[in-house]
């Protein structure tokens, strides 16, 4: 299990905002967010993060995937115990992405990823979890 032994921690942030490219062995990248605020604690296994309203947008293609994305949220609030996420939140995120790792769909909040992480979406709220 990842993280078992991690440290307890936290941070915390005011507006930022971040864009670029990237490159990898096997593809490119490109994205832009922006976000009023993000405070994150975990220990061990155990993690939580809000963030404040957030936009961002993201395109990526490689060898074994390919993926754009648009999000939009509204201050949101998450919770990570040993790979099982919960999250609260409006949001509109939209997008696609299909690859060796599974496929993953996003229509105005609404969505669903089927691969080594499953997850379902809302508006509202979503629940994940890993299954590697």
């Amino acid at each position: 299990m990842n993280d078992i032994d991690r440290s307890p921690g936290a941070s915390a942030s005011g507006p930022g905002r971040a864009a670029g490219t990237y490159e990898t062995r096997m593809g490119i990248g490109a994205y832009a967010r922006a976000s009023v605020f993000d405070a994150e604690a975990h220990a061990s296994t155990l993690q939580a993060r809000v963030n404040g309203p957030a936009a961002g947008v993201g395109a990526q293609a490689s060898l074994v995937q390919v993926g754009v994305h648009a999000s939009a949220e509204l201050p949101r609030a998450e919770v990570s115990v040993a790979g099982i996420n919960a999250g609260v939140g409006f949001n509109l995120n939209t997008g696609a992405s299909v690859g060796v790792d599974g496929v993953s769909a996003n229509f105005l909040g609404f969505g669903f990823s089927v691969g080594p992480t499953m997850a379902l979406r809302t508006p509202v709220a979503d629940a994940s979890c890993c299954i590697t």
